[in-house]
């Protein structure tokens, strides 16, 4: 009898035991799942998040980078300004150019047209390029003396006659503005009645044209 009671205890505290280990697994099972759950919502509620690298509502905030203007805008062509000095050294315009008008010539006695600036100075006055370029011809003849023909490129060119040319120059030389060409002359037998000056013709495009087109302000 004693042991029937004793077995008999011993299966209530046994399965009581097991009772309370499956409710503590219950437990366990159950807040478990909550906790789960409980992260599936905050993870449904965060934005997701882009990196630098990909698209999203926070690129289109960001404002498009500025373009490199000094790279991308084409060159702009550079428009060089054509100012020539004074043909001679110290000189002064004794005779003006002229297309329309006569003037009177000492040596032939009548009025002729000029086609060209007479530029007067001290004897042995220098004769110097007025701008940049290279020297196209040099020609002699007994009737217009010496004459210096500079090629400044773009059909402009300058005609230095009455000159005496440096015994250096020749056709092919390149010149700056201000170089050394010759010296005045009274070598042109057609103004030799004028004294010792310059001759100075500008042709543009196959145009004999008025020196002061080039000259500037200052020197005309």
């Amino acid at each position: 009898m004693t042991e029937k009671i004793k077995s008999k205890k011993q299966r209530i505290i046994y399965y009581s035991i097991l009772a309370v280990m499956l409710i503590l697994i219950g437990v366990v099972t159950v807040i478990a799942i909550t906790q789960n759950n409980r992260n599936n919502d905050v993870n449904l509620e965060k934005p997701t998040q882009s990196d630098d690298s990909g698209s999203g509502s926070n690129n289109e905030d960001k404002p498009d980078p500025k373009p490199d203007d000094d790279k991308n805008q084409p060159d702009k062509p550079v428009v060089e300004v054509i100012s020539f000095i004074t043909p001679v050294k110290g000189g002064s315009c004794s005779k003006e150019y002229t297309d329309s008008t006569l003037v009177y010539s000492s040596t032939l006695g009548v009025y002729t047209g000029h086609s060209g600036m007479d530029f007067t100075a001290q004897e042995g006055a220098d004769v110097v390029a007025v701008y940049k370029g290279t020297v196209k011809e040099i020609t002699t003849s007994y009737l217009q003396g010496t004459t210096v023909k500079i090629d400044h490129g773009n059909g402009l060119y300058t005609v230095y006659n009455s000159i005496e040319p440096s015994e250096t120059l020749k056709v092919g030389d390149r010149l700056n503005q201000g170089d050394v060409i010759g010296k005045i002359s009274d070598n042109n037998k057609q103004e030799y009645k004028d004294g010792a000056h310059l001759h100075f013709e500008v042709i543009e495009n196959k145009t004999v044209i008025s020196p002061l087109k080039y000259l500037t302000v200052e020197e005309k």
